[in-house]
């Protein structure tokens, strides 16, 4: 990869890492999704208040823009066969759950 390439590629990750760190929105989705009833968030935050809908709407929009440009980031760049293939498919993994936490959240599917 050349240095523009890695940049873009690190950059395009912390769009994904950083909410995931202070919010927890996809990890909050499944460890509720795992436990049924009554179950309190995995890490409260003002993301699980359903008067944040629109929020979290956006904050799962941008980690799944992050990790879509990321992949593309890595496809194009020109590393070897089997770097590549070791980093989108934890990157396909992780858009895969995203799109599976908001077809099932916002009832699309």
């Amino acid at each position: 990869m050349t240095k523009n390439q890695k940049i873009w590629f690190s950059v395009f990750l912390a769009i994904f890492i950083i909410p995931e760190i202070l919010w927890s929105p996809l990890a909050n989705f499944y460890y509720e999704l795992l436990h049924t009833g009554d179950v309190f968030p995995l890490r409260a935050s003002f993301l699980t208040n359903s008067d944040n809908f629109a929020i979290w709407k956006f904050v799962l929009w941008v980690q799944f823009s992050g990790l879509f440009f990321a992949a593309g980031t890595l496809i194009i760049s020109n590393t070897k066969k089997i770097i590549k293939f070791l980093g989108i498919i934890p990157l396909i993994v992780l858009i895969l759950a995203t799109l599976f936490a908001a077809l099932f959240h916002f009832g699309l599917g």
